[in-house]
C-alpha cells in the first residue's frame, strides 16, 4: 500500500497522519454544521470541538498504553510520542464521548442530542480514520491466499511485520471503514426521522462493538490485548461491554421518548 504520501527533502506526509486530519476535519464540520440547530453558539461548539479531540487522543492512546504496558514501562518516553502511531479506536470513541458528555453537561445544552450527534461523529472519524490504516497496514488482517480484493504489503516502511510483506491479506481496515461509513449514513437517516434522543447514541454504540467483535477474526495482528487464555482480545471484551450499554440506551430513551 502507501505507508508515505509523499517526502519533500527532510519532510514526509504519512498516509495515517493526512487520513487522520481528514477525519478530524470532517467530522468537526459536520458536528459544527448541525449542532448550530440545536441552538449552539461559536463558543459552545468549538468548546465541544477541543474537548472531543482531547478525549480522543487521551482515550485512545491510554488504552493502546495499557494493552501494551509491558512494552512502555521500560520506555516512559514513547508514550507521548502520538504521532507515530499507537491508538485504540475503543479508548478514542469512548473519550471523545466523554468529553462530550462532560461539556454538555458544565454548558448546560441538550445532553442526549449531543451525545447523537457525538456518536454520528464518531462513526465518521472511524470511516475515515480506518484508511489512514490501511495505508500504513497497521491493524492488518489475517492471510488470505485466495481472497480475489485481498491486499498486499509490499513497502518496508508499513506497518506490517517483514515476515508478512509479500502475502495477500484480509484488508480488515477497509471492511471497518465501509462499515461504519454505512452506518454513519443509516445513524443520519435515523437521527432526522425520530424525536427520542438518545436512541442514536446507543445504536452506534450496539453496531459498532458488533462489527469489532466480528471483525476481530479477521486480524492478524497481535498487539491487541488478549483475556481469558486468550479467547478475547482487548476490542471483543470490551465490545460485549459496550453493546450491552447500548441496548440499555436505546430501550431507556425508546421509553422515554422526548428530546433533551
Amino acid at each position: 500500500m502507501l505507508p508515505v504520501l509523499f517526502r519533500i527533502g527532510t519532510f514526509q506526509l504519512d498516509s495515517y497522519t493526512a487520513l487522520a486530519a481528514l477525519a478530524f476535519l470532517a467530522s468537526v464540520w459536520f458536528f459544527k454544521h448541525y449542532a448550530s440547530r440545536l441552538g449552539l453558539n461559536e463558543r459552545q461548539i468549538m468548546g465541544f470541538v477541543v474537548l472531543g479531540f482531547l478525549g480522543a487522543v487521551v482515550g485512545g492512546r491510554g488504552l493502546y498504553v495499557v494493552v501494551n504496558w509491558f512494552y512502555f514501562a521500560p520506555r516512559p518516553l514513547e508514550i507521548i510520542k502520538v504521532w507515530r502511531g499507537g491508538f485504540v479506536s475503543y479508548g478514542g470513541i469512548i473519550g471523545m464521548l466523554g468529553g462530550a458528555f462532560f461539556y454538555a453537561q458544565k454548558e448546560r445544552v441538550p445532553l442526549w442530542s449531543i451525545m447523537d450527534l457525538a456518536a454520528l461523529c464518531s462513526a465518521l472519524a472511524v470511516g475515515i480514520g480506518r484508511f489512514g490504516c490501511l495505508a500504513a497496514g497497521c491493524d492488518y488482517g489475517t492471510t488470505a491466499v485466495e481472497l480475489p480484493f485481498a491486499v498486499t504489503y509490499s513497502d518496508p516502511a508499513s506497518a506490517v511485520p517483514i515476515e508478512l510483506l509479500g502475502l495477500p491479506m484480509h484488508p480488515v481496515q477497509a471492511y471497518m471503514a465501509f462499515a461504519n461509513l454505512f452506518v454513519f449514513g443509516f445513524l443520519w437517516f435515523v437521527l432526522k426521522r425520530t424525536n427520542r434522543s438518545g436512541v442514536v447514541f446507543g445504536l452506534q454504540a450496539m453496531f459498532y462493538a458488533s462489527l469489532r467483535f466480528w471483525l476481530e477474526g479477521y486480524r492478524g495482528d497481535l498487539d491487541r490485548g488478549m483475556f481469558f487464555d486468550g479467547q478475547f482480545s482487548t476490542a471483543q471484551s470490551m465490545g460485549i461491554v459496550w453493546f450491552s450499554f447500548g441496548l440499555g440506551l436505546v430501550v431507556y430513551r425508546w421509553k422515554r421518548g422526548r428530546i433533551g
